[in-house]
């Protein structure tokens, strides 16, 4: 549950980031949406896993970074994942003996 509401706190800063740099700046008075509790933790997981699962046994590259900040909940009900700067290829043979 502390890493879901860590990512609900990632989410909540992209999305209000055009209200909180313009009140920085005395340009917006826009109010500031605050991420609800719970969202479907079961379809988060089942999504995130068959992703990483695809990822790995299908195009056979990996995520070495995969943390609760990387992973955005989109206001569309999508995830979004992000910082894809420490991936590494597996060769066919590397992804068999993973499985």
């Amino acid at each position: 549950l502390a890493a879901y509401r860590s990512m609900l706190t990632v989410r909540d800063a992209l999305i209000n980031a055009p209200t909180l740099l313009g009140r920085s700046c005395g340009l917006s008075t826009s109010k500031y949406v605050q991420s609800k509790m719970p969202v479907d933790r079961e379809w988060i997981l089942s999504t995130l896993l068959k992703v990483h699962a695809d990822q790995l046994f299908e195009h056979g590259c990996i995520n070495g970074d995969p943390h609760p900040g990387n992973i955005l909940l989109m206001p569309s009900g999508k995830l979004g994942l992000i910082d894809f700067g420490q991936v590494k290829t597996l060769t066919l043979e590397q992804r068999l003996l993973y499985a």
